[in-house]
């Protein structure tokens, strides 16, 4: 049984008694059944994939509409998967992925609720500007400059450290 406990250290979670084995989920997903079954499963270019599938859609909305929330919703934890195998311009996508989410939240009325991803983006492009990134110094920087409550939720992130 899956934990709700997020320290558990739990490496394999016992199967399902509801769901038979052979039952596939995402069946009514089309093509992105495989490719989220992939991404489940760690495939790096599977989950670079669904995160693009959302970010396209983010671009085609309008950022007011609620339609650019969800995506943001669906493109972030796509995201924080690719950027978590460790590559630096995974990471920039993660950052500019939580910065878009708070923007759509910001423009959908959603008041400072988003602060916090906006903060998160920014503590992201400061590690990454410890590590002589210019580019994610430069958009930290741009960031703070448009939600200065991000440079404060940034620095307490990083003062936590991990």
């Amino acid at each position: 049984m899956i934990s709700s406990n997020p320290d558990s250290q739990s490496d394999e979670a016992e199967p399902s008694t509801i769901v038979r084995p052979d039952f596939d989920p995402n069946f009514a997903a089309g093509w992105n059944a495989d490719v989220t079954r992939r991404a489940a499963g760690g495939d790096l270019d599977a989950q670079r994939t669904m995160r693009n599938v959302f970010t396209s859609a983010i671009h085609e909305v309008d950022v007011t509409s609620p339609l650019a929330v969800m995506f943001g919703v669906e493109m972030v934890p796509y995201a924080r998967l690719c950027a978590a195998h460790g590559d630096m311009d995974d990471a920039r996508v993660l950052a500019s992925s939580l910065y878009w989410t708070f923007a759509a939240s910001q423009s959908a009325g959603f008041g400072a609720s988003g602060e916090n991803l906006a903060g998160e983006a920014v503590a992201i492009l400061e590690r990454l500007a410890d590590q002589g990134d210019e580019i994610a110094s430069l958009a930290a920087v741009q960031m703070v400059g448009q939600t200065p409550a991000a440079g404060d939720i940034a620095k307490r992130l990083l003062m936590k450290g991990n």
